[in-house]
This record gives C-alpha cells, sequence and structure tokens, in this order.
C-alpha cells in the first residue's frame, strides 16, 4: 500500500511538470504580445473606462511623451491633456456610446481623431489616435479601450508655416505699391494685386485664365495705335522688357491711364521659363507735367530763336503807327496791317490800361524811358514780354505827338527766369521732401550732398556721408557694376544711365534700389558731379521674388504632383485641363480626354456619385475627402479621394478638382484594423485563458472544479451553455458532471447522460479523442436534438485527453452560427487540455487523501494487534518462543 501510495504520488509529481510546462508555453504567448506591443512605433496604450486610467502603455510613450511606463499609468488624464482635449475626449467617446446605445452593442468601430497633449517636460505636441474597445463587461459594455497613438507635432508645425507664408506672400502682393500681373507661357492671366485690378478695371476672378491682350490694353498715346504686348515679347527674348514711351493703358470702363514699367520672366529651378510678371505704375500726372513742360519749352526756344530788337511807332492813344518785321513777328501777326488794327489801349490792347499809363506818365515826366519792362499780348492771346527804350516827340503846342521807341523781346529771359526759379524751387522741393533718395557726388567718387530720404533709406546722416566714398555703402557684388556704369556716364556723356543695385545700410541690411544717374556741369564746365536718384524697390524685389516662388510652387504643384489634377466644365463635366498625375492614375493620354466628358470617358463608376458631389460644391463652393469608385482606362477600379473647387474661366463655372488614389490606403487600414481587432481578440482569449487557468488549477474538490470551470468559461466568452461530462467506470456513458443556467440545473437533477458512440457530438468527440465544431447544426449529423437547449445554432464538441485517453467532453454551445472562431477553438482546446489534468489531479488528490485516511486506520489497527499480541506474549502462562523456521 505504502508503495502504491508512491506511485500516486510520483505521477502527481509528472502531472505538476507537465502542468508547468503548459503555463510555460502561455508564458511564451504572452511574450511574443508583449514585444509586438513593445517594439512598435506608436505609442499603444489600453484605458480602463470605469477609473478613466491608464492600465497600459507600451514602451514608445517615454520616446513620444517623455513618461516612462511607471509614470504613464500613474498619471491621471488632466495632467496628461490640457482641457480641450479633455473635452473633446469626453465628447468623441459620449458620441461613440449614444452610437452604440442606438445601433446596439458592440457597434463601437475604430475611431481616428488629433489632440493636443502634454510632453512631460511641459510643453505641447499633437497625436494622431485610433481607439476602439477591446473588452466588455456581462451586459456588453465597453470597459477597456486600446488605443494607438503618433506624434504628428512636425507635420501640424509644417502645414502652420506654410499657411503663414503663403499668408505672407498674399499681404505682400497686396501692399505693394505697383501693379502686378503674372501670365504662363500662354500668356493667360494667373494672378493680379489689387493696384492691377484697379488700373486695369478687371478683377482677378473675372481676369484669371484670359489672355494678357484681353484685359490689359495698351495703345500709343499719340496714334492711338495697339503697342507691342511686353509678355509677347519677354517670353520670344527671355529677357526684361521695358514699356515703351507715351504707353497708354486704357481699363476696362475706358479710364485712360499713362503708365511705365517692365516685364520680366518667371524662371524655374532649371532655368526654364514658366511664365511672366509684368510691374507697372500709373505715371498719368508725370506724363501731363512732363508733356506740359515740353510744350512750354518748345514754345520758348522758338521764342528765343527767333528774337530780334523790334522798333515801332505810337500815338498817345495806343495807334500803331509803325513797326518793323520784327515786332510782327514778336506779336505773330501775319502783316502790319494786321497788326495796325490793335491798339494799344482799346479793345484789342496789346497791353494793358495799367502798364500803358505807367508807361506814359514816365514819358511826360522824363522825355524817356530806359529799360521798361512790360508784357503784351501777341495776336494768338499769349505773352510777350519785353523791354522798352521809348522816347516821346512833341507837336508844335508842346504835346506828345507820338512815341518812338525799342522793343526787345525778353521772353525768353523772363520765362528762363521763371522757370529756373520753378526749377530750383522743384529741385529743392524734390531734394529735401521727394520720396527718392537724391545725392551728390563729385569726380572723385565722394558724396557732396544727400538728401533726407536719401539719408533716411540708408541709415546715414549727411555728414556722415559726406565722409565716405560711393563704393563704400554698395553691396560688395555690386561694386564692379556700379562703377562700370560710373565710368561709362563720365568718359561717354549719355543723358542718363538706369540699372538696379544692392546698398548696404548702416545697419547692415539690404536695400534694393533703382539707380538713375546723370552728370551736371558746372558753368565754368571745369567740374562735373555725378547726381545719383535712388528708389526703393526692395518690396518690389522682395515681391517680384515671392511671385516667382510662388509660381514655381504652383507650376510644380501642378505638373509635378504625383496625384491627379484636373479642370473640368461644371455643367457638363467636359474636361479642360490635366495634369500627369491624371494621366498616371486613370491610363489616359492628355489628348485623349481633353474635350471630352467625364461621362463619355466612363470615369465614374456611379454617375450619381457626381452629381452629389455637384450638390455639394453648388452649395458650400468647396468640396473636400469625398471618396468615390473611379474607372481607369483598363477598366479597373479603385477608390478615389477627391477635393475640388469652383473657379471661372471665360465666364464660365469650372471645376478645380484633384484626386487621390486611396485604394491602397484603404486596403492597409482594413487589414490595420482587423489586426487590431484579432490583436485585441487573442489578447482577451489569452487573458480569459489565464484568469479561467489561475482559477481553477487552485481548485482540488472535483465537483467543485467542474461547475466553476463551465460557470468561467460561459462567464467570459458569453456563450449560450457550457457543459461537462466525464466518462463512467463501465466506460460506455457520459454523465453530466456540470452545467450552467437553467437548462444546466435541471440536466443534472434528472442525472443526464450521453452514450459513448456517433449519436452525440460529445459521444463522438470522446470515442475519438478529437474534437468536433458544427457551425451550423443543420449541417451537423451527430448531432443530440436536446430538448433542454431549443437555441443551440452551433456547438464545439472538445474532449478532455489524459494520456491519450478521453476521460470526459466539453460542450461549448451558442445562439449564433458559425460563433467559433479558430484562435475561440485553440484557446478553449487549451484549456481543455488544462481541465483535464486540473481534473486527474483533484481525482488523484481525492484518491491520495482516501488512501492516506485508509493507510492510517490501518497503521492503527496493526498497532493494536501488535499491542495485544504482546500482552498475550508477555502475561501468557504457557510458554512461548518465537523461533525462525
Amino acid at each position: 500500500e505504502l508503495e502504491e501510495a508512491h506511485q500516486r504520488i510520483a505521477k502527481l509529481e509528472v502531472q505538476q511538470i507537465r502542468q508547468n510546462e503548459i503555463e510555460k508555453k502561455l508564458k511564451e504567448n504572452d511574450e511574443r504580445y508583449r514585444l509586438l506591443a513593445e517594439n512598435a512605433g506608436d505609442y499603444i496604450w489600453v484605458m480602463e473606462l470605469a477609473t478613466m486610467r491608464i492600465s497600459y502603455a507600451s514602451p514608445s510613450v517615454e520616446r513620444i511623451l517623455g513618461y516612462t511606463q511607471e509614470e504613464a499609468l500613474k498619471i491621471p488624464l488632466e495632467r496628461r491633456y490640457p482641457p480641450r482635449s479633455l473635452k473633446k475626449v469626453g465628447e468623441i467617446l459620449e458620441e461613440e456610446l449614444k452610437k452604440e446605445e442606438e445601433n446596439g452593442q458592440n457597434k463601437i468601430g475604430m475611431r481616428a481623431f488629433m489632440l493636443e497633449a502634454y510632453h512631460k517636460d511641459g510643453h505641447l505636441i499633437w497625436l494622431e489616435t485610433t481607439a476602439r474597445p477591446i473588452q466588455r463587461n456581462e451586459a456588453g459594455a465597453p470597459t477597456a479601450i486600446l488605443g494607438i497613438s503618433r506624434d504628428i507635432t512636425k507635420r501640424i508645425k509644417t502645414q502652420e508655416l506654410l499657411q503663414e507664408s503663403n499668408e505672407k506672400l498674399s499681404t505682400t502682393l497686396r501692399s505693394i505699391g505697383d501693379a502686378v500681373i503674372a501670365t504662363d507661357t500662354e500668356s493667360c492671366v494667373t494672378l493680379m494685386n489689387p493696384i492691377a485690378e484697379k488700373l486695369t478695371g478687371w478683377l482677378l476672378t473675372e481676369a484669371k485664365g484670359k489672355t494678357l491682350k484681353e484685359i490689359f490694353n495698351i495703345v500709343n498715346t499719340h496714334t492711338k495705335k495697339p503697342a507691342v504686348n511686353p509678355v509677347l515679347k519677354v517670353l520670344e527674348s527671355g529677357k526684361i522688357v521695358g514699356l515703351a514711351n507715351h504707353t497708354m493703358l486704357i481699363a476696362k470702363d475706358g479710364t485712360e491711364y499713362q503708365i511705365a514699367d517692365s516685364a520680366a520672366p518667371i524662371r524655374d529651378s532649371k532655368g526654364k521659363t514658366t511664365g511672366v510678371v509684368l510691374v507697372f505704375r500709373d505715371v498719368t500726372e508725370e506724363y501731363q507735367v512732363r508733356e506740359v513742360l515740353q510744350k512750354s519749352e518748345e514754345q520758348f526756344r522758338s521764342i528765343f530763336e527767333n528774337a530780334v530788337m523790334g522798333f515801332y511807332r505810337t500815338t498817345p492813344d495806343g495807334k500803331i503807327l509803325m513797326s518793323n518785321p520784327a515786332i510782327i513777328k514778336m506779336t505773330g501777326y501775319s502783316s502790319f496791317e494786321e497788326l495796325a488794327q490793335r491798339s494799344l489801349e482799346t479793345t484789342h490792347k496789346l497791353i494793358s490800361r495799367k502798364t500803358r499809363a505807367i508807361f506814359k506818365k514816365q514819358i511826360e515826366k522824363n522825355e524817356t524811358v530806359i529799360g521798361f519792362e512790360s508784357v503784351w499780348t501777341k495776336k494768338d492771346g499769349s505773352p510777350l514780354f519785353v523791354r522798352e527804350n521809348a522816347k516821346g516827340f512833341r507837336d508844335a503846342k508842346g504835346n506828345i505827338a507820338y512815341y518812338e521807341g525799342t522793343v526787345e523781346d525778353i521772353t525768353e529771359q523772363v520765362q528762363a527766369k521763371s522757370a529756373l526759379r520753378k526749377s530750383e524751387e522743384r529741385y529743392r522741393h524734390i531734394f529735401n521732401s521727394g520720396a527718392v533718395g537724391i545725392a551728390l557726388i563729385s569726380a572723385d567718387r565722394k558724396f557732396t550732398s544727400a538728401n533726407p530720404r536719401f539719408c533716411e533709406m540708408l541709415g546715414y546722416r549727411e555728414e556722415e556721408l559726406q565722409r565716405k566714398n560711393f563704393a563704400e555703402i554698395i553691396h560688395p557684388d555690386d561694386i564692379e557694376k556700379s562703377t562700370a556704369f560710373v565710368g561709362d556716364l563720365l568718359q561717354n556723356r549719355p543723358p542718363f544711365l538706369k540699372f538696379e543695385n544692392r546698398h548696404v545700410k548702416k545697419n547692415g541690411q539690404i536695400l534694393y534700389s533703382q539707380v538713375t544717374i546723370s552728370t551736371i556741369l558746372t558753368e565754368s564746365e571745369n567740374e562735373i558731379y555725378v547726381l545719383s536718384i535712388i528708389e526703393d524697390i526692395t518690396e518690389r524685389i522682395l515681391a517680384e521674388n515671392a511671385l516667382r516662388e510662388s509660381e514655381d510652387k504652383f507650376s510644380k504643384a501642378f505638373y509635378l504632383s504625383p496625384h491627379s489634377i484636373s479642370i473640368t466644365s461644371l455643367k457638363t463635366g467636359g474636361l479642360l485641363d490635366v495634369n500627369k498625375g491624371f494621366e498616371n492614375t486613370f491610363g489616359y493620354q492628355k489628348e485623349e480626354v481633353i474635350g471630352k466628358t467625364t461621362y463619355e470617358l466612363g470615369i465614374w463608376k456611379k454617375p450619381s456619385d457626381r452629381q452629389k458631389m455637384i450638390k455639394i460644391i453648388e452649395n458650400d463652393g468647396y468640396i473636400k475627402n469625398y471618396e468615390a469608385v473611379g474607372k481607369k482606362k483598363s477598366g479597373e477600379q479603385f477608390i478615389g479621394d477627391i477635393s475640388a473647387e469652383m473657379i471661372e474661366i471665360n465666364d464660365e463655372k469650372c471645376l478645380l478638382v484633384i484626386v487621390h488614389d486611396i485604394t491602397s490606403q484603404k486596403k492597409y487600414e482594413h487589414e490595420r484594423e482587423v489586426l487590431l481587432n484579432d490583436l485585441a481578440h487573442r489578447s482577451m482569449l489569452l487573458q480569459t485563458a489565464a484568469n479561467i487557468s489561475k482559477s481553477v488549477l487552485a481548485i482540488l474538490s472535483p465537483d467543485e472544479l467542474l461547475q466553476k470551470t463551465v460557470e468561467l468559461i460561459q462567464q467570459y466568452f458569453n456563450y449560450y451553455y457550457v457543459g461537462l461530462f466525464l466518462v463512467n467506470k463501465e466506460k460506455d456513458f457520459l454523465i453530466l458532471k456540470a452545467g450552467t443556467g437553467e437548462a444546466g440545473r435541471k440536466m443534472l437533477a434528472v442525472n443526464h447522460k450521453l452514450k459513448i458512440n456517433n449519436k452525440s457530438m460529445v459521444g463522438w468527440s470522446t470515442s475519438n479523442a478529437k474534437a468536433r465544431i458544427a457551425l451550423d447544426l443543420n449541417e451537423e449529423v451527430y448531432h443530440f436534438e436536446n430538448p433542454f437547449l431549443p437555441k443551440t445554432r452551433s456547438e464545439m464538441a472538445l474532449p478532455l485527453v489524459i494520456h491519450a485517453e478521453a476521460i470526459g467532453a466539453l460542450t461549448v454551445q451558442s445562439v449564433d452560427k458559425a460563433a467559433f472562431k479558430d484562435e475561440d477553438i485553440a484557446a478553449l482546446q487549451t484549456m481543455a487540455d488544462q481541465l483535464a489534468i486540473a481534473i486527474q489531479n483533484a481525482q488523484l488528490f481525492e484518491q491520495a487523501q482516501k488512501d492516506i485516511a485508509e493507510r492510517i486506520q490501518a497503521e492503527k489497527a496493526l498497532k493494536e494487534s501488535e499491542r495485544s499480541f504482546r500482552l498475550l506474549f508477555e502475561h501468557s502462562p504457557l510458554g512461548t518462543y518465537i523461533a525462525d523456521p
């Protein structure tokens, strides 16, 4: 008996070793899933909804948020997220729970959102998070959430910088004082700033896409003939082109402007011309002043060239008695007869009454006048400035009979003095108050004077500049060019030279300028000076650079984008233009689709998708992230993410459409969701298996073990029914030992049993020591119609095997068809194997207890027998001995 007990104890030890091996395998499986989570680049976490605390955080939390795994589990949500993010999380959770309540349990799917979170060092970062429930309670309500978070702070900041850059560019174009128009290589307008809109009378929305000729109507001021289109000249030559003199812009409403400036090519990084930028300004007032001044100077020059001394004789009452041809010419008459019809005092007088009175008074007093200056009125009404020397001749009565004198035409002198005075006043006003910088430079390249604007632009005082050579304020890279221009000016004496330059301010900043230089000679012409006029064009240059960069970006965005970009008619769906991305996406060449509608090409799998999209655009003006199924030329279908915006081309409403093929992305998202679901399900199965194993392995009472096992399986897996059968001693029947629910209690009460044969699934499973799964009982040949379980639709019978022999079977039943997955079967079969070991352990333990009790009782009886024998042996009156045979 002792030997038998030792054998049983040895068996228990072997069984314990097997149990340890099974637990080791479970730990290995747990380790694999742990390694998957810990080596993921994203931060994986689990949050318990009851406490709103993190119960698991992957190691990536330290790289993304700065917290260790232990710290992440301890820190409450209000310290992890700012209030706005907490509010957003609460709203999303409330929204998803409400959806589940409305649509039925287990309806919460994957949810993706962005929110801000605190890094351990206190700064905020942006996280892109996807989350879904991972565990539920008995009522089916979520109890824990599995989430994956990714740091997208850099992406968010890049988007913000891009938006800021675009806003700065837009502000610069709106603020620049000159008008700016940009075109493509077809001379079609792509961009206009507000000044250009004002001068042309066209809004950008009206002009965009039109040729420059349509909106930029320029003619010669004098002939009214169309002027040469500067954009076409730039496209032909590839060089900067200035507008011709006397160029007039006729606005849309007929308003006329004198304009001046230039057009320049827009080049990409490879130097290829991709468009033209036209920068111009309104110089109407300047032009009018220049025209008037030019005419006046021509008039004065004519008077000066023809001036000679004139002789006349007049009566005191103003009648002209005689004049030489010079006076006739001075006064503008064709003949003396015509001049003689005029009077110096009466109607059509040549001189004012007041001046005539002063002249006569001096003659009366002094008999003569010397150097008497006055203004005559010529035939055409223009003034004639004269200097007279005259003498009065008296008659016999002593009365003045007539005057004789000479007339010097001093109109040129008077006008010259006046013009000089005005010119000096204008020059002084321009010099001191002008909007441009003016400086006078001596022949030895030293500053002699500079106006306030020049000083302000460069940050120097005038006395500081007077101590400098002009090259000291020029950018080092421009000194050679500037010196060459000044040398050319001094050597060849052109009227002026104009060029762009870079100056260095006192504070080291760069000033971009338009420089005009000319020479000024002193009266003796012994000294020569350079007059330098600089205009600050920094904003224009920066705007041109920004515009060029913007055009480059637009060109690259349209032509180099890997995504499909097209322009279509809103009304017909006809394609007006497409990029290379369109060709790659749909498989058509550009020439195959231009002019055709999207319906003719069959691009839309469902034409109604386009109609829905059009309605949204008509209401909102744009659409983003609209998903629809498209068809390629080959017939292949793909999922497209569509963004479109309404634009106008030639007064026709069109759509700028961007299509992103997201077929692979959708496939990835689906696979990712399946993987997460599978991961969550496997995690739940492992956790459940571990919990059940932990609970049942500690139970040594067979009856308690069996009932506890089926109840735990039903509780964790939410099955309709779970029952456990054991083989009887005769090994011909399976006896129900434990069952769940009311049906289980009723069957236990009637000692429910099944024959070990092919009449039931558990009978077959036990007799063959194999699992049997029926996903649809209507198709199962070994199904036993149990009246206690009428709702069963699928069943799984798992044998309890010890040493290749089935000692019973576990039946798991569901009200749903196909309720069991491969991982469910594997997990439950593992539990069944563990359960078989646990049952055997419990039975062996119970038997060992009985054996120990029997041994104790036998030893007690033996000792009593030995005591009785000893008493008999020692106190017997007969001689008694014990001998060895």
